[in-house]
């Protein structure tokens, strides 16, 4: 009776373990998991500064995909690799993938971010335009960027007779071009210190605040010292690097190994440069040659700040009504004596 009910003598199909449709691509879920993350920080129902904090985790997490796994499969197309994942594609076929996602994950990162910046303002936190400044307000900023800024902005020259300037993992660089008299180009590059705050603050009033992006107060005073060229373009960016970790598989010192590993990792390739604004073709193709990158791996943020993870530090933790209530703990009676 048991037997025929539960059907115990039929048999069961075996199921092929290599079948690519049983799998689904790590690196898509992963992305997926992110948005996930980024749509806690579209959520009315979060207090603003939680939706700021998740704006910021998600932008974080993305800088570690980039820096890791997409690293990871660079170095599989450039090492000849042609094993494919568990789902059937190569690593050439998963980065097209990613770059559409990470694309639209951005463009998603930006309408919350647009939003946020508008209900910003009920707390009392303003945005400041370099282009429309107050006589007041410029001053002010100059006194910040002469006594705060100076040395902690790293300026070159970028032609043939220069090295070429190395840039940190994680580093945001002014990059200009001017025109000298007779018409010819001349590239700066202007790397910011991570010692700056990223957010320039200017009392409004006794409750409101105008806030100003380190690297457009820098881009602003560093341009107009040189007032006698022409200024063609500028733009901010931010390089990520190769955070992969390679380590050899049967090391004797454990220790040495991971602080070669972690040494090496400072100066690893570039896997991704963002860019803030619009990136003249010209001054891109500049850029890219002078790296030795492809164009595809300048990324544009749009309007949002590159670094996007920098906006957490724009939340107060004193203004109680934007952010969740603190977790009271309660002792059960039975411990309490």
């Amino acid at each position: 009776m048991w037997k025929n009910l539960f059907n115990f003598s039929q048999k069961t199909k075996s199921i092929n373990v290599k079948e690519v449709s049983l799998y689904y691509n790590r690196e898509i879920s992963w992305l997926q998991f992110n948005e996930r993350v980024l749509s806690e920080a579209a959520n009315m129902h979060n207090p603003l500064f939680e939706r700021v904090r998740f704006l910021s985790i998600s932008a974080n997490n993305l800088d570690e995909f980039r820096r890791v796994r997409v690293a990871g499969l660079k170095s599989q197309m450039a090492a000849g690799v042609t094993k494919k994942s568990s789902d059937g594609l190569t690593a050439e076929e998963q980065l097209l993938w990613i770059r559409k996602r990470i694309k639209n994950l951005i463009r998603q990162q930006n309408i919350i971010w647009d939003s946020l910046k508008k209900e910003l303002l009920t707390a009392g936190i303003h945005w400041g335009d370099m282009r429309h400044l107050s006589d007041e307000q410029e001053q002010q900023l100059e006194h910040i960027f002469i006594s705060q800024f100076k040395e902690n902005i790293f300026s070159h020259l970028v032609d043939e007779q220069h090295s070429l300037p190395f840039i940190p993992n994680g580093a945001i660089s002014i990059l200009s071009c001017f025109l000298n008299e007779e018409g010819e180009e001349i590239f700066y590059l202007h790397r910011l210190s991570r010692h700056l705050n990223p957010f320039i603050s200017l009392k409004k009033d006794e409750k409101n605040k105008v806030y100003f992006l380190a690297e457009d107060v820098a881009g602003y005073f560093l341009n107009k010292q040189h007032s006698e060229w022409s200024l063609k373009s500028s733009n901010v960016i931010r390089v990520l690097r190769d955070g992969d970790l390679a380590l050899e598989e049967h090391a004797e010192d454990l220790y040495l190994t991971f602080e070669n590993a972690l040494t090496r990792r400072r100066k690893q390739a570039i896997t991704a440069i963002e860019y803030k604004g619009k990136f003249k073709q010209d001054g891109l193709g500049f850029w890219a040659s002078f790296y030795n990158l492809e164009r595809k791996s300048f990324c544009s943020v749009k309007d949002m700040p590159v670094g996007l993870s920098r906006v957490s530090q724009l939340i107060d933790n004193e203004k109680q009504e934007f952010i969740f209530p603190s977790y009271k703990r309660q002792i059960p009676r039975s411990l309490k004596d």
